[in-house]
């Protein structure tokens, strides 16, 4: 489409762009890129690229690259790179190799609900018959396997979850009926092997064989001719695009190949903006900075749950521990704890090396190639350098040879190759122990790894959201729910920490929340005495909520203050009062339509569109008007949508039958009458409402998340009797401590180890916020089944420091059984059920 001056123009762009700054290095690094881009032929690559950017931008859609494109000033200068690969003295070799035996890899990163834009607007430029959906090869997996082969033998579905919930990333199908014995998880749970059994032999057989082909999540081809002439097309989904019968690793030797990716913090980013905006039009998060010594304070205080990319415990704890000062540091966490540097081992002596111990370099190369990460290799291309420097290999070569290091690391290649490339260095001129050292470096990159670019891209995001967070709360969490999943952890814990952090999440109100959340401006009761819940009968919006923040931080742009030596000391049950008020004004953020469970899409929006016709005056006026299945019905009522029009739920849904008829009359859809009018049925008044805890529960089971605060809040009265910490209060003991704090347990994780056992990290959830917690192998084999299993545990141990950071090292783990539920009458027990505890 740009012929015959592909060059040219492209040339042209890159000059002319607003980023181009004068200087000789940027002038001669420019040269370099454009004459190697120019010589390959790969001119129309990049400014298919520029172009997809340029219309993203022009529809408000948020972008940005990431891999190994990152590697490439052009592509800064271009715009769809944020990361000056100049400034960072970043690797173009990796990137676009000078013999060309690697076409250009560029990944962008757009807003996930608007990619389908960016591919469908590729398809009509370029030809529905000239853009394809790269296949990607679908086999069976562990859960698949018992899923799948679990229902042709016919084992009833209730069973077959039984399993299947149990099982997790580090069970694979060969280990399963070993697991049984050697997993308290499946040990405990009265899993029958007989039943299983040929279930199991099956997927011994089954592992790893191909299941389906189907679209690849972001890989698209740009042909020049019909693409049918050149390979198998099949139809897919509902969007149009078709899709090539090769998958990625072979379309990228023949076409050109784009991933047109998503990342959930550009949703988080863009809708941040939206929402300000509304207040400041000339708001934009691309403006931020970059070197704000607030956001710098936050990743050294580990203050990052919510935030895209960083949210994870062992990031938090790596920038704790690190002392991260500024983007390149950032991009070490970013890259440092990735199994191919070598996971927790080798980030633990990087942060070692940069708080003073000693190491030496036994080259002087390798201090050039490994020097700003501290002689340790973090990042893809320091691979890529030391095999070029030592080894001789051209830039295409030491990439093919650190991804089959990689790829065939089940098989050893890197053993496999030790003597070669040890004599390839030897003949490249090096002494025999350094040739050793430099093997060493390569062969124990194994695992998967980071580019420095796309660790830098990552990081990036983290600061741009880390900001936004700190300066606007509200309008950040509100964009952050409305995104997910984005990022490590769910819904509940998002609201949980922006309660924390002083903004009040309000109910559902079938007259206030749209499909997104959204921020609403409040009046806000300052207590300093903690957030007792509001009285029975009053309201969870406006005046009836109280914020309590215990996060310690700087000042937002309004000007309000978070006071960290706040601590929740209250204990709240459902005879709580609530105090006279201090009100504030202040944001707030309001639960969305689209967050409740068992009311459709169709529904939502119907009633957002009705509703402008004017307010909903009564429960029955809104059942006139929306008329919603009678299962709706009941999720809203019991989510809390009509508290602010009569505020027992309970009434409510005995009124639903009067309810269907009125709005039936009223609508003429009752057998032999009309449309007309009707005075309004009455609300039964001789039934009890729900307590504040029952509430609380079907708010937890409908919204998917708490709205006044955190279930775990009605058990403090309890927990503190007995002398147990909250999550918060375990964080600060002093190294040493022993304790025991009671909470969710949520993000299970069983990293593998040298010697075997099992160490499993997990976060213990409650109202204060969230407490890593570690359990060795022996209180795992004795305790795992509590851990895994249970929704609520009681952790007994003592607190640890791991260079700044304290940590929970647990010494017995018991199942917790909320007094919440067993305290109401057995023909009013509500489902007690959690999500989001275990990963994998």
């Amino acid at each position: 489409s740009f012929a015959p001056d592909e060059a040219g123009i492209l040339r042209e762009l890159v000059t002319t762009s607003p980023r181009n700054k004068p200087g000789a290095e940027r002038k001669k690094r420019l040269e370099f890129e454009l004459e190697r881009i120019t010589r390959l032929g790969f001119s129309g690559h990049f400014l298919v690229a520029w172009d997809m950017c340029q219309w993203a931008r022009s529809q408000r859609i948020h972008f940005s690259a990431r891999g190994s494109v990152i590697d490439s000033v052009v592509a800064y200068h271009l715009g769809f790179s944020r990361i000056d690969a100049l400034e960072h003295n970043l690797h173009f070799d990796r990137f676009l190799p000078i013999d060309g035996s690697k076409r250009p890899d560029i990944d962008i990163d757009f807003e996930a609900h608007r990619r389908e834009d960016v591919r469908q607007y590729v398809t009509q430029k370029y030809g529905a018959d000239r853009v394809a959906t790269v296949a990607a090869v679908g086999a069976y997996s562990t859960r698949g396997i018992i899923r799948e082969v679990g229902k042709v033998m016919e084992i009833p579905e209730e069973s077959i979850r039984y399993l299947a919930k149990r099982i997790h990333g580090g069970v694979s199908p060969e280990r399963l009926e070993q697991a049984l014995d050697s997993r308290p998880e499946l040990r405990d749970s009265g899993i029958s092997r007989d039943r299983f059994r040929w279930v199991f032999r099956l997927a011994e057989r089954m592992t790893d064989i191909p299941r389906n082909m189907r679209a690849h999540s972001s890989g698209i081809v740009i042909s020049s001719e019909p693409l049918c002439d050149t390979v198998p097309i099949m139809p897919s989904g509902a969007d149009g695009v078709p899709i090539i019968q090769w998958d990625k690793r072979s379309a990228k030797y023949y076409f050109d190949k784009f991933d047109v990716l998503c990342l959930r913090g550009q949703d988080v980013l863009s809708d941040t903006e939206e929402q300000i905006r509304v207040r400041d039009l000339g708001f934009s998060v691309e403006e931020l900075p970059m070197n704000d010594e607030a956001t710098y304070e936050a990743m050294r205080k580990g203050q990052l749950i919510g935030i895209p990319q960083s949210a994870s415990p062992a990031m938090r704890q790596a920038h704790i521990r690190l002392g991260t000062q500024n983007l390149t540091d950032a991009s070490l966490v970013q890259a440092g704890i990735r199994p191919g540097v070598g996971g927790a081992v080798k980030i633990n002596e990087l942060i070692a090396r940069r708080r003073g111990k000693a190491f030496t370099y036994d080259h002087p190369e390798f201090e050039r190639i490994l020097g700003n990460t501290y002689g340790i290799i973090v990042f893809q291309e320091q691979v890529d350098q030391i095999l070029q420097t030592f080894g001789g290999y051209s830039s295409g070569e030491a990439e093919d040879l650190r991804e089959a290091i990689y790829k065939k690391r089940r098989e050893e290649f890197a053993v496999q190759i030790r003597a070669e490339v040890l004599q390839r260095m030897v003949d490249h001129g090096f002494a025999q122990a350094i040739a050793e050292q430099a093997y060493e470096y390569v062969a124990g990159f194994n695992g998967y790894g980071f580019a420095q670019g796309h660790a830098l891209a990552f990081a990036e995001i983290s600061i741009r959201c880390i900001y936004c967070q700190q300066n606007f709360p509200a309008p950040y969490f509100a964009a952050l729910l409305n995104a997910q999943p984005a990022g490590y952890y769910g819904p509940k814990t998002i609201a949980n920490e922006a309660r924390i952090r002083g903004v009040p999440i309000l109910g559902l109100d079938v007259n206030q929340s749209d499909l997104k959340f959204r921020v609403e401006t409040i009046r806000v009761r300052n207590n300093s005495s903690g957030t007792p819940l509001p009285s029975e009968g009053e309201g969870a919006g406006g005046e009836g909520l109280s914020a309590n923040p215990i996060f310690e931080g700087p000042p937002n742009r309004e000007g309000r203050v978070r006071d960290g030596s706040q601590s929740w000391s209250s204990i709240v049950n459902q005879n709580d009062t609530l105090p006279p008020p201090l009100t504030i004004e202040d944001g707030a953020i309001r639960v969305a339509l689209s967050q409740v469970y068992g009311v459709s899409k169709t529904t939502q929006e119907r009633i957002v569109c009705i509703r402008e016709e004017g307010p909903f005056t009564s429960f029955f006026d809104f059942v006139a008007r929306v008329c919603p299945a009678r299962d709706e019905l009941e999720s809203l009522i019991l989510g809390g949508g009509f508290d602010s029009l009569h505020p027992n739920r309970r009434a409510l849904l005995w009124t639903i039958p009067e309810a269907m008829n009125y709005a039936a009359a009223i609508n003429g859809q009752i057998p032999g009458t009309l449309a007309l009018q009707f005075a309004e049925p009455s609300i039964v008044s001789d039934v009890k409402d729900m307590a504040v805890r029952e509430r609380a529960l079907f708010d937890r089971q409908i919204l998917g998340l708490d709205v006044d605060c955190h279930i775990m809040a009605f058990e403090r009265n309890r927990i503190k009797e007995k002398g147990g910490k909250t999550s918060h209060e375990a964080g600060q003991l002093k190294p040493g401590t022993k304790a025991f704090a009671v909470g969710n347990p949520i993000r299970l994780r069983f990293p593998p180890t040298k010697s075997g056992k099992r160490v499993v990290f997990f976060d213990l959830e409650d109202e204060t916020g969230l407490l890593n917690v570690t359990c060795f192998d022996d209180v795992y084999v004795r305790d795992g089944h509590a851990i895994v299993c249970s929704p609520y545990v009681t952790v007994v141990g003592e607190a640890q420091d791991r260079d700044g950071h304290i940590a929970f090292l647990a010494h017995h783990v018991y199942p917790f059984r909320p007094q919440i539920n067993e305290d109401l009458p057995a023909d009013r027990k509500l489902p007690f059920r959690v999500a989001d505890f275990l990963v994998g």
